[in-house]
């Protein structure tokens, strides 16, 4: 999910003639930290996010801010899991207590279910969801990590149909990077289904809005799976794209990705 408080924060930190009163010193702190948290996330730097995003929390805390606490609570989630950490992600987000638990809570909570693979779990959360947000704003996102699950179960039709539903309502609510998302697990999915023509398409889709956000790390991933479409099919141009996606991801001092595509490199016949 975007990071939808950062305009908010900024405009609250720059004022303007019209500006309520200035926050307390710790209020502000806290919105600090929690702005901090949220561009370190942008980066990639989620272990500097993480800590930001406690510093929030304690701040909250000391003000009996509840909500405060639950929102930096489930940014740190969502950085744990952007890190690889989904179990940590959990504990973060059982800490959440139930009065503030949100769709977005449970968004989460089903990321990290699916993150340890307990799809059961990701499932259930999901079609309770579903059924308290039957024309929310978060409907078509929930549908897209439905769609993640059953990808995860080797259920590629039916991943592909809850993605082909998402494209629409995610363009029409401008929402570009659940969209980005929802192409490159639809070109997984027709990949899946060997439609090798079709799963490109839609990877140089997600690749085409990345750009636009401007997003490293998801540039890096569309490349590595636009090289893992070629591979079977293509060594040139799968090594090709692997080293675009290399270029990206050294530029932005995305070590474990470098790593990572390194060692696909060396797997290329």
């Amino acid at each position: 999910m975007p990071w939808l408080f950062t305009g908010v924060l900024i405009s609250t930190f720059t004022g303007c003639a019209s500006a309520p009163a200035p926050l307390p010193p710790l209020k502000r702190q806290a919105l600090e930290a929690e702005t901090q948290g949220a561009r370190r996330f942008e980066q990639g730097r989620f272990d500097v996010a993480i800590t930001q995003f406690k510093e929030a929390q304690r701040l909250n805390r000391s003000l009996d801010d509840e909500a405060g606490v639950a929102r930096n609570l489930e940014h740190q989630a969502r950085s744990e899991l952007a890190a690889g950490f989904p179990q940590a992600a959990q504990a973060t987000l059982a800490t959440i207590s139930i009065a503030q638990r949100s769709i977005s809570t449970g968004i989460l909570q089903a990321q990290a279910a699916l993150g340890v693979q307990d799809f059961a779990a990701a499932n259930t959360i999901l079609q309770d969801l579903r059924a308290r947000c039957k024309a929310c704003a978060q409907t078509a996102a929930i549908a897209v990590l439905q769609a993640r699950v059953a990808l995860a179960q080797s259920q590629a039709d039916v991943a592909e149909k809850l993605l082909l539903s998402t494209l629409k309502p995610l363009a029409e609510q401008d929402e570009p990077r659940e969209l980005a998302n929802a192409w490159r697990l639809l070109a997984q999915a027709q990949a899946q289904q060997q439609r090798h023509t079709e799963a490109l398409a839609s990877a140089q889709q997600a690749l085409s809005l990345d750009r636009a956000l401007g997003l490293p790390d998801k540039i890096a991933a569309d490349w590595m799976l636009i090289a893992q479409l070629h591979t079977p099919r293509d060594a040139a141009l799968a090594r090709s794209a692997y080293t675009r996606a290399r270029e990206v991801a050294q530029a932005a001092q995305l070590q474990a990705v470098v790593t990572q595509i390194d060692q696909r490199l060396k797997e290329i016949p």
